[in-house]
């Protein structure tokens, strides 16, 4: 599990503090090396979006050109109908891949303490979205990003821990994405219900989740291994009995 300096990252799981008997893997994990683990029961669903760009081949520009030019010269003719547009140059052209987003529709709920299973999950989630300070110099302005911080050059799979937020998201066995970072949080909805401290016993929200880099075809193996289909599984992150 990743780790981090220990002023930085509080060790205890927030969330989900006792399985009730469930499986381990009826979890979705977000580890953070800045902000410590957020563990949450599995959804019933996730969402997960892969995109490619495509554009026509030749271009709108030069299509444009082409058929101002052939009008004129149709014009010569009186054939003010004629264009050199053709099937074939509505071809489609690859143009790069984005990354994959995962979206998770994420529910706490108190059992025992609705301090770390509902709102210390929450506040976790936020943090990992927003910057932060650089150090602890009060005078000191300027702002450190959230996320990992993109190795262009060298190992991509090391981030600088002083810097660099290393978020990790495992779902169930079967799903996990290294590097992300979070893209939205939206629709925080505490439901009402108070702990005798005056406390949310209840709280749901969607997270997207955003690889750091645009993934290839070699990169789905990596993200998904259930052993069912003759993958190992991923197993999850260090969790207390």
């Amino acid at each position: 599990m990743p780790t981090a300096p220990n002023n930085t990252r509080d060790k205890t799981p927030a969330g989900v503090q006792h399985l009730e008997g469930q499986s381990k893997y009826y979890l979705v994990s977000i580890t953070s090396s800045q902000w410590g683990d957020v563990f949450a029961w599995l959804p019933d669903n996730t969402q997960l979006l892969v995109r490619s760009s495509w554009a026509p081949i030749t271009g709108n520009i030069v299509s444009s050109l082409v058929n101002f030019a052939t009008a004129k010269v149709a014009n010569l003719f009186g054939n003010d109908n004629i264009t050199l547009v053709s099937k074939r140059l509505t071809a489609q052209e690859w143009q790069g891949a984005e990354p994959l987003d995962v979206q998770l529709q994420l529910h706490f709920f108190a059992t025992l303490d609705a301090g770390i299973e509902v709102i210390e999950p929450l506040k976790r989630l936020m943090k990992m979205a927003l910057p932060r300070k650089r150090g602890t110099d009060t005078s000191d302005s300027f702002l450190v990003a959230p996320g990992p911080i993109a190795q262009i050059f060298g190992d991509k799979s090391q981030a600088d821990p002083q810097h660099g937020d290393r978020i990790n998201v495992y779902i169930g066995n079967f799903c996990r994405l290294t590097d992300v970072f979070v893209s939205s949080i939206s629709g925080i909805d505490f439901l009402g219900k108070l702990s005798t401290d005056g406390i949310p016993m209840e709280a749901v929200c969607t997270v997207v989740f955003r690889t750091l880099f645009a993934p290839i075809a070699e990169d789905i193996d990596d993200y998904f291994s259930a052993p069912s289909i003759g993958g190992t599984g991923f197993g999850a992150p260090s969790y207390p009995d």
